[in-house]
Parts: structure tokens; C-alpha cells; sequence
């Protein structure tokens, strides 16, 4: 068997500056399966789900409608990419970082693309901000 190629990893996009993958054989055999692919990940750097490229980031959110029910209830609806999953952060200052809004909770995906959050919470507010965050 060979020796790999120097010692690297994949960054995030994928790119490889050496190797993070590498095929040491392509006539092994496993369980008596004849000639199979031999390889190796180099996981002392990164594990395996390291490497997975997930889902490409949503489209821009299109606000659909925003409504206070009777009972002071503020609810939004938005349409975004089919099976995103997003949450919701509020604070009473925009100007706060991040760190420091509520996560409020996730959004409930109504129909394909299209989401609703409601807060039962906002009376309790004379004013609130809303943000939401892709996960």
C-alpha cells in the first residue's frame, strides 16, 4: 500500500489543499466482494460530516403578511425556499447584537415554501423587533 500524500484536509467549500480522501486501492475485496475500492478518510483532522456540503442558502425572504389578532398576538408569513428551517429572534432593541435578542422559537412551515411565526407574547411588549435566522 501506498503512503498518502502529505498530511491536509478539505476547507468548508470543499477545496483540497492535499488530501482528506484517498483511494489506496481500486482491486480490494470486503466480505467477499471482488475488486471494490479501497480508501481512507484522514478523520484525525475532521470527521466524515465535516465534509458534507449541506443545502444551499434560501432565496431572500418575501414578507406575505403581517396581522395582530384579537388577542394581541403578532404573527408574520413569508415565503422562502421548500424546507428551510428558520427561527426567530426578538428584542426590544435593534441596536443589541445578536447574541443578546430572544430566541423565540422555530417557524412552522404551513404549505411548500410558505411559513408563519406567531408571538402570543408581544403584548407583553409595547415594541418589539424581529429577526430571523436560517439554521
Amino acid at each position: 500500500m501506498d503512503v498518502p500524500p502529505g498530511a491536509g484536509f478539505a476547507d468548508a467549500t470543499g477545496v483540497f489543499d492535499n488530501w482528506s480522501f484517498w483511494q489506496y486501492s481500486a482491486s480490494g475485496s470486503s466480505g467477499g466482494i471482488s475488486p471494490l475500492d479501497l480508501n481512507v478518510c484522514h478523520q484525525e483532522f475532521k470527521p466524515l460530516t465535516s465534509f458534507l456540503i449541506t443545502n444551499a442558502i434560501p432565496m431572500p425572504t418575501q414578507l406575505s403578511s403581517v396581522t395582530v389578532g384579537p388577542d394581541g398576538s403578532f404573527r408574520f408569513s413569508f415565503t422562502n425556499t421548500p424546507g428551510a428551517l428558520f427561527t426567530v429572534l426578538a428584542s426590544t432593541n435593534a441596536a443589541l447584537p445578536l447574541v443578546n435578542w430572544d430566541v423565540l422559537s422555530g417557524v412552522v412551515e404551513i404549505s411548500p415554501g410558505q411559513f408563519q411565526f406567531t408571538d402570543t407574547q408581544a403584548t407583553n411588549y409595547p415594541q418589539r423587533f424581529y429577526r430571523l435566522r436560517w439554521q
